[in-house]
């Protein structure tokens, strides 16, 4: 059973709370690790700096009627027109503009303060878009980077409850776009695709989607499309199938994570694994993106960090819950895990973090939402956790029954300020229709600056990845040194690549790593208070793939010149 149809009664008892699950985040990233990453030179801490709502209400905004349920699916798309800010995509999958529930979703070119400078809405009636029938739930968008290599970022988007094939199978469309945020071309992937997915009635296949880079290095990004309906292994287990994609938007091969994949997720009934995903980086630094699935069935829900392998197979999958140390405080039937997005190193440690939505959680009114940020380690554990919800300082005024955290993504550094901001979904709000009018309605929260600047040995994500492993460390040469009265060592290095990558330097002792952003003519870094002795080894690093490291060397070992690796 479709959202729709469970949406009138999902406030009646905490048992239809665990069964209402069919509300989506398209994440991106990355975009966080999608192609609209921004590098921030600041770091923050949770907190909330301003906050703008924009609804059917908003000037140059989106024109909803009741139940369109706008900001079940949004997206950073970058900076689409090119007017140097970037811009985002907001799924309203129940739009009736060509047909009941046939669904839409708008493409919003944005101002640096959050506010809509113009509007572009898809439906099925756009040229050259989406062939769409009554119930096709079109709408559920997200940003895969620049597939057919024209300069222009394009989109996938999902109708979970297209009929080809069968019964709500499920159905995702690839928009080649323009930079006017119209359609070029279109090309869809159903259960007839050759290559694509094998799918069964009622997977609602599409309900999730996430660029995952070039998973296989084979110089085209990847997709991941989640399928919260399967039943391989039980009843709505849910499943995700891994795409490798051909620049034209055929595919090569898939892959699929479910139930009975080794390795893979432990999986229950009703977990509905897949109703979320968001590919988070190289989280564990062995060269291969990671994946974070959200399964927000069954009681409090929960998340899986899915460490991958390039042939799309999952290595080990560490879970977060109710249990997880520093984890989310949720009760149940709050959905934890509706929603997800990579909202890149907020922190400055060097680790990527997560941002997870639990739509039906309580705090400060019934159904309200929380959106759930974790400081992740690099093993899939969490060091702290801080929740955005009506009760934070300078956070969302929200109403009973919004739904806030029914989609997530972060839009990079909108307002300048060095911190990754982002957009969330609140897709059962009123809006300006009154009450019980279900138009919904998306938060632009910008997130707070805690430092001037971050210091020279932390980082932040790197926005110009270009979803490849970057060029091998080739040279280094290590020299005794001395800045400001402090003894060191000065480390130069040569690694050819066109883009800004992260530097990571081990020193040797288990004790420190260092991590800068440099450009590809900027190899040097003063390294105080280690010694002529310590064995020093690089690595580069754009967090969509990493390098291996260099051969560790010391001043000692090599003390007159280049060291070739």
């Amino acid at each position: 059973m479709y959202l729709r149809n469970l949406a009138l009664s999902v406030r009646h008892t905490q048992l239809q709370k665990r069964l209402i699950i069919f509300s989506l985040l398209i994440t991106l990233w990355v975009s966080f690790f999608s192609q609209t990453k921004v590098f921030a030179a600041s770091v923050g801490d949770g907190s909330i700096d301003a906050i703008s709502k924009i609804n059917d209400g908003t000037t140059n905004g989106p024109t909803l009627s009741d139940d369109d349920y706008y900001g079940i699916s949004s997206a950073a798309i970058g900076d689409l027109n090119e007017d140097g800010v970037l811009d985002i995509a907001v799924g309203s999958d129940n739009d009736d503009t060509s047909g009941t529930g046939q669904g839409a979703f708008y493409i919003h070119f944005l101002n640096t303060g959050g506010s809509i400078d113009s509007t572009v809405k898809i439906t099925g009636d756009t040229t050259n878009g989406a062939t769409l029938s009554n119930g096709d739930y079109y709408g559920h968008v997200t940003s895969i980077g620049d597939l057919d290599g024209d300069g222009v970022d394009d989109l996938a988007v999902g109708a979970v409850g297209d009929d080809t094939g069968g019964t709500d199978r499920g159905a995702v469309y690839i928009h080649y776009m323009n930079t006017d945020g119209s359609i070029d071309s279109t090309v869809k992937i159903d259960d007839t695709t050759a290559n694509g997915p094998v799918l069964s009635d009622e997977d609602y296949y599409g309900f999730s989607i996430a660029s995952i880079g070039d998973l296989n290095e084979d110089g085209v990004s990847d997709i991941a499309v989640g399928a919260y309906g399967d039943d391989t292994g039980g009843t709505d287990r849910g499943g995700v199938h891994i795409h490798f994609m051909n620049t034209d938007g055929s595919i090569d091969s898939t892959v699929k994570i479910d139930s009975d994949s080794a390795s893979g997720p432990d999986l229950f009934d009703y977990d509905y694994f897949g109703v979320s995903l968001a590919a988070i980086g190289d989280l564990d630094g062995d060269g291969a993106f990671d994946l974070a699935v959200g399964a927000p069935g069954n009681s409090l829900g929960k998340i899986f960090i899915n460490f991958m392998n390039e042939d799309g197979s999952v290595d080990t999958a560490a879970q977060i819950d109710s249990l997880t140390t520093n984890g989310p405080t949720i009760s149940t039937g709050d959905l934890y895990g509706f929603s997800i997005a990579s909202i890149g190193d907020l922190d400055g440690d060097g680790v990527s973090d997560i941002a997870v939505g639990a739509v039906l959680d309580d705090s400060g009114g019934t159904d309200k939402g929380t959106l759930h940020i974790h400081f992740m380690n690099t093993d899939g554990s969490i060091d702290s956790t801080v929740e955005i919800n009506s009760n934070t300082d300078n956070g969302p005024s929200l109403s009973d029954g919004a739904y806030f955290g029914a989609s997530v993504a972060s839009i990079g550094d909108l307002d300048g300020n060095g911190v990754n901001d982002l957009v969330v979904g609140a897709d059962e709000d009123d809006g300006d229709g009154g009450a019980g009018a279900l138009r919904g309605s998306v938060y632009i929260i910008l997130m707070a600056e805690i430092t001037d600047s971050v210091s020279e040995n932390t980082f932040t994500e790197d926005t110009r990845c270009s979803w490849t492993k970057p060029p091998e460390i080739t040279w280094i040469k290590i020299t005794p040194e001395e800045e400001d009265g402090i003894s060191g060592v000065l480390l130069t290095w040569t690694q050819y690549s066109a883009n800004k990558v992260t530097i990571k330097i081990d020193d040797g002792t288990d004790s420190f790593q260092w991590n800068v952003d440099k450009t590809s003519n900027d190899g040097h870094e003063f390294l105080p208070n280690v010694c002529a002795w310590q064995k020093l080894k690089v690595k580069p690093y754009n967090h969509c793939k990493g390098g291996e490291y260099s051969t560790p060397m010391s001043y000692n070992l090599y003390p007159y010149g280049w060291y070739s690796d």
